[in-house]
Protein backbone atom coordinates (compact mmCIF):
# COMPACT_ATOMS: atom_id res chain seq x y z
CA UNK A 1 0.00 0.00 0.00
CA UNK A 2 1.42 3.70 -0.60
CA UNK A 3 2.56 5.04 2.78
CA UNK A 4 0.06 8.11 2.60
CA UNK A 5 -2.57 5.24 2.99
CA UNK A 6 -1.48 4.31 6.67
CA UNK A 7 -2.67 6.91 9.18
CA UNK A 8 -0.44 9.33 10.32
CA UNK A 9 1.13 8.58 13.73
CA UNK A 10 3.83 11.15 15.38
CA UNK A 11 7.16 10.03 16.37
CA UNK A 12 6.60 9.17 19.43
CA UNK A 13 9.92 10.28 20.79
CA UNK A 14 9.03 13.68 19.80
CA UNK A 15 5.95 13.32 22.63
CA UNK A 16 6.29 13.81 26.07
CA UNK A 17 6.12 9.88 27.68
CA UNK A 18 3.77 9.28 30.56
CA UNK A 19 5.95 7.00 32.31
CA UNK A 20 9.29 5.13 31.78
CA UNK A 21 9.77 1.27 33.18
CA UNK A 22 12.46 -1.63 33.38
CA UNK A 23 11.26 -3.47 29.63
CA UNK A 24 11.59 -6.42 31.42
CA UNK A 25 9.30 -5.64 34.04
CA UNK A 26 6.28 -4.85 32.00
CA UNK A 27 6.89 -7.49 29.53
CA UNK A 28 6.39 -9.69 32.74
CA UNK A 29 3.28 -8.12 34.03
CA UNK A 30 2.05 -7.78 30.50
CA UNK A 31 2.27 -11.47 29.78
CA UNK A 32 1.36 -13.01 33.32
CA UNK A 33 -1.82 -10.93 33.28
CA UNK A 34 -3.09 -11.28 30.11
CA UNK A 35 -3.68 -15.00 30.79
CA UNK A 36 -7.09 -13.60 32.36
CA UNK A 37 -8.54 -11.18 29.24
CA UNK A 38 -11.53 -12.53 27.75
CA UNK A 39 -11.31 -13.88 24.23
CA UNK A 40 -15.34 -13.06 23.49
CA UNK A 41 -15.44 -10.34 21.39
CA UNK A 42 -19.24 -9.54 21.83
CA UNK A 43 -17.49 -7.86 25.09
CA UNK A 44 -14.81 -5.90 23.56
CA UNK A 45 -13.63 -4.19 26.74
CA UNK A 46 -12.92 -7.83 28.85
CA UNK A 47 -10.70 -8.81 25.77
CA UNK A 48 -8.49 -5.71 26.68
CA UNK A 49 -5.64 -5.32 29.26
CA UNK A 50 -6.45 -1.80 31.54
CA UNK A 51 -3.02 0.27 32.25
CA UNK A 52 -3.38 2.49 35.68
CA UNK A 53 -0.93 5.00 36.46
CA UNK A 54 -0.54 6.08 39.89
CA UNK A 55 1.56 8.63 41.28
CA UNK A 56 1.41 7.93 44.87
CA UNK A 57 3.89 5.79 44.67
CA UNK A 58 4.35 6.32 40.91
CA UNK A 59 3.61 2.53 39.61
CA UNK A 60 1.87 0.85 36.87
CA UNK A 61 -1.14 -1.56 37.24
CA UNK A 62 -1.55 -3.83 34.54
CA UNK A 63 -5.12 -5.71 34.88
CA UNK A 64 -7.18 -7.69 32.73
CA UNK A 65 -11.04 -10.37 33.79
CA UNK A 66 -12.42 -12.07 31.77
CA UNK A 67 -15.80 -11.99 34.44
CA UNK A 68 -14.50 -15.44 35.96
CA UNK A 69 -10.80 -14.77 36.78
CA UNK A 70 -9.03 -11.86 38.07
CA UNK A 71 -5.67 -10.48 37.11
CA UNK A 72 -3.80 -7.40 38.27
CA UNK A 73 0.12 -6.70 38.67
CA UNK A 74 1.68 -3.52 40.12
CA UNK A 75 4.89 -2.16 38.82
CA UNK A 76 7.03 0.04 40.06
CA UNK A 77 8.04 3.54 37.67
CA UNK A 78 10.98 4.47 36.75
CA UNK A 79 10.27 8.36 36.57
CA UNK A 80 7.49 10.49 37.38
CA UNK A 81 4.56 9.82 36.19
CA UNK A 82 1.79 11.87 34.03
CA UNK A 83 -1.15 9.62 34.56
CA UNK A 84 -4.44 9.84 32.77
CA UNK A 85 -7.96 10.66 33.48
CA UNK A 86 -8.53 6.28 33.20
CA UNK A 87 -7.25 3.51 31.96
CA UNK A 88 -5.84 3.19 28.88
CA UNK A 89 -7.37 -0.24 27.05
CA UNK A 90 -4.90 -1.96 24.75
CA UNK A 91 -6.23 -5.56 23.06
CA UNK A 92 -4.86 -8.34 24.69
CA UNK A 93 -4.28 -9.87 21.30
CA UNK A 94 -2.09 -6.92 20.80
CA UNK A 95 -0.10 -6.92 24.01
CA UNK A 96 1.01 -10.67 23.19
CA UNK A 97 2.75 -9.48 20.19
CA UNK A 98 4.08 -6.80 22.05
CA UNK A 99 5.53 -9.04 24.59
CA UNK A 100 7.62 -10.88 22.48
CA UNK A 101 9.38 -7.86 21.75
CA UNK A 102 9.59 -5.92 24.81
CA UNK A 103 11.53 -9.33 25.92
CA UNK A 104 14.03 -8.79 23.52
CA UNK A 105 14.61 -5.12 24.67
CA UNK A 106 16.97 -4.30 27.43
CA UNK A 107 16.75 -0.94 29.12
CA UNK A 108 13.69 1.32 29.61
CA UNK A 109 10.38 1.53 27.94
CA UNK A 110 9.14 4.57 27.95
CA UNK A 111 4.72 5.09 27.86
CA UNK A 112 3.01 7.33 25.56
CA UNK A 113 -0.63 8.41 25.06
CA UNK A 114 -1.28 9.96 21.99
CA UNK A 115 -4.45 11.94 22.19
CA UNK A 116 -7.63 11.63 19.26
CA UNK A 117 -8.79 15.02 18.14
CA UNK A 118 -11.20 17.04 19.35
CA UNK A 119 -10.63 19.08 23.16
CA UNK A 120 -10.05 17.19 26.12
CA UNK A 121 -10.03 14.01 24.02
CA UNK A 122 -9.04 11.41 25.73
CA UNK A 123 -6.01 8.74 24.49
CA UNK A 124 -6.51 7.21 21.33
CA UNK A 125 -3.19 5.03 21.28
CA UNK A 126 -0.56 4.04 23.44
CA UNK A 127 3.18 4.08 22.41
CA UNK A 128 5.77 1.93 23.86
CA UNK A 129 9.71 3.20 23.08
CA UNK A 130 12.86 1.64 23.36
CA UNK A 131 16.14 2.72 21.94
CA UNK A 132 15.89 1.56 18.31
CA UNK A 133 12.22 0.67 18.50
CA UNK A 134 8.58 2.12 18.58
CA UNK A 135 5.27 0.51 18.89
CA UNK A 136 1.61 1.91 18.71
CA UNK A 137 -1.59 0.31 20.00
CA UNK A 138 -4.96 1.85 19.26
CA UNK A 139 -7.10 1.97 22.60
CA UNK A 140 -10.20 0.33 22.85
CA UNK A 141 -13.30 2.62 24.38
CA UNK A 142 -15.19 1.71 27.17
CA UNK A 143 -15.78 1.47 30.51
CA UNK A 144 -13.33 -1.42 32.45
CA UNK A 145 -15.34 -2.79 35.81
CA UNK A 146 -14.37 -2.01 38.99
CA UNK A 147 -12.07 -4.31 39.95
CA UNK A 148 -10.68 -3.17 43.17
CA UNK A 149 -13.64 -3.75 44.96
CA UNK A 150 -13.66 -7.45 44.39
CA UNK A 151 -9.48 -7.37 45.78
CA UNK A 152 -9.30 -8.23 49.02
CA UNK A 153 -8.45 -6.51 52.02
CA UNK A 154 -4.18 -7.15 52.37
CA UNK A 155 -4.56 -8.06 56.16
CA UNK A 156 -6.98 -10.84 55.25
CA UNK A 157 -4.96 -13.57 55.95
CA UNK A 158 -1.68 -15.87 54.70
CA UNK A 159 -2.26 -18.83 52.45
CA UNK A 160 0.98 -21.14 51.74
CA UNK A 161 0.41 -24.08 49.79
CA UNK A 162 2.59 -26.67 47.97
CA UNK A 163 2.18 -25.64 44.32
CA UNK A 164 1.93 -29.19 42.97
CA UNK A 165 -0.67 -30.14 45.78
CA UNK A 166 -3.24 -27.28 44.47
CA UNK A 167 -2.70 -27.85 41.21
CA UNK A 168 -3.64 -31.90 41.70
CA UNK A 169 -6.46 -30.64 43.02
CA UNK A 170 -7.96 -28.11 40.93
CA UNK A 171 -7.21 -30.95 38.18
CA UNK A 172 -9.62 -33.19 40.21
CA UNK A 173 -12.40 -30.62 40.48
CA UNK A 174 -12.00 -29.86 36.89
CA UNK A 175 -11.73 -33.59 35.51
CA UNK A 176 -15.46 -34.09 37.41
CA UNK A 177 -16.96 -30.78 36.67
CA UNK A 178 -19.97 -30.49 34.16
CA UNK A 179 -21.64 -27.44 34.44
CA UNK A 180 -19.34 -24.77 33.03
CA UNK A 181 -18.46 -21.97 35.13
CA UNK A 182 -19.34 -23.69 38.53
CA UNK A 183 -17.53 -23.04 41.04
CA UNK A 184 -14.38 -24.41 42.51
CA UNK A 185 -14.53 -23.39 46.39
CA UNK A 186 -11.32 -22.76 48.23
CA UNK A 187 -12.00 -22.72 52.04
CA UNK A 188 -9.10 -21.74 54.53
CA UNK A 189 -9.60 -22.36 58.31
CA UNK A 190 -7.41 -24.65 60.39
CA UNK A 191 -7.30 -27.08 57.57
CA UNK A 192 -7.71 -26.42 53.83
CA UNK A 193 -9.66 -27.86 51.59
CA UNK A 194 -10.43 -27.26 47.68
CA UNK A 195 -14.53 -28.12 47.02
CA UNK A 196 -16.80 -28.63 43.81
CA UNK A 197 -20.40 -28.93 44.16
CA UNK A 198 -22.67 -30.75 41.47
CA UNK A 199 -26.26 -31.05 41.51
CA UNK A 200 -26.45 -34.54 39.86
CA UNK A 201 -23.19 -36.04 41.57
CA UNK A 202 -23.42 -34.51 45.18
CA UNK A 203 -19.55 -32.59 46.50
CA UNK A 204 -16.04 -33.56 45.88
CA UNK A 205 -13.80 -31.68 48.58
CA UNK A 206 -10.40 -32.54 48.77
CA UNK A 207 -7.70 -31.29 51.76
CA UNK A 208 -4.93 -29.86 51.46
CA UNK A 209 -2.94 -31.17 53.63
CA UNK A 210 0.34 -29.46 53.07
CA UNK A 211 -1.72 -26.16 53.30
CA UNK A 212 -1.35 -24.03 55.81
CA UNK A 213 -3.38 -20.77 56.69
CA UNK A 214 -3.10 -17.81 59.68
CA UNK A 215 -5.49 -14.89 59.23
CA UNK A 216 -4.17 -11.36 59.07
CA UNK A 217 -1.22 -11.88 57.52
CA UNK A 218 -0.24 -12.03 53.41
CA UNK A 219 -1.02 -14.98 51.04
CA UNK A 220 2.51 -16.23 49.77
CA UNK A 221 3.27 -19.58 47.80
CA UNK A 222 6.98 -21.54 47.96
CA UNK A 223 7.68 -21.70 44.39
CA UNK A 224 9.43 -24.67 43.01
CA UNK A 225 6.81 -24.14 40.45
CA UNK A 226 3.73 -22.39 39.65
CA UNK A 227 -0.20 -24.37 39.18
CA UNK A 228 -0.82 -24.24 36.03
CA UNK A 229 -4.32 -21.78 36.82
CA UNK A 230 -1.92 -19.25 37.91
CA UNK A 231 -0.83 -16.29 35.52
CA UNK A 232 2.71 -16.36 37.93
CA UNK A 233 5.82 -17.40 36.30
CA UNK A 234 7.14 -20.63 37.61
CA UNK A 235 9.96 -19.74 39.68
CA UNK A 236 8.51 -16.25 41.04
CA UNK A 237 7.27 -15.44 44.39
CA UNK A 238 3.78 -13.72 44.77
CA UNK A 239 1.31 -11.94 47.52
CA UNK A 240 -2.40 -11.33 48.03
CA UNK A 241 -4.63 -10.61 50.52
CA UNK A 242 -7.03 -13.80 51.26
CA UNK A 243 -10.83 -12.87 52.20
CA UNK A 244 -12.93 -14.95 49.89
CA UNK A 245 -13.98 -18.84 49.68
CA UNK A 246 -13.82 -18.84 45.86
CA UNK A 247 -10.65 -17.69 45.27
CA UNK A 248 -8.53 -19.53 43.28
CA UNK A 249 -4.87 -20.19 42.99
CA UNK A 250 -3.42 -16.71 41.02
CA UNK A 251 -2.44 -13.70 42.49
CA UNK A 252 -4.90 -11.50 43.43
CA UNK A 253 -7.78 -13.44 41.67
CA UNK A 254 -10.66 -14.37 42.54
CA UNK A 255 -14.37 -16.07 40.37
CA UNK A 256 -16.46 -13.74 41.26
CA UNK A 257 -18.12 -11.42 38.30
CA UNK A 258 -15.86 -8.01 38.45
CA UNK A 259 -19.13 -6.68 35.81
CA UNK A 260 -21.81 -7.61 38.80
CA UNK A 261 -20.19 -7.07 41.64
CA UNK A 262 -21.27 -10.62 42.92
CA UNK A 263 -19.64 -13.85 44.45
Amino acid sequence: WPAEDWPAVPRLAEVDPIAAIQAPAVADALERVALCASGDESRPVLTCLALYLGEDPPCLEVVATDSYRLGAARVPVASTVRAPDGPLLIPARAVRLLVKQLKAADGTVEIVALAGPGENPSPERVGFVVPGAEWTVRTVDGEFPNWRQLVPEPDGGSFEFEPEELDSAVRAAGSVRSTAGAPVRLSLDRTCSLALREPDRGEMREELAEARFTPNARARWRSRSTPTTSPTRSGSAASSGVGCGCATPSSRSCSRDPSAGTC
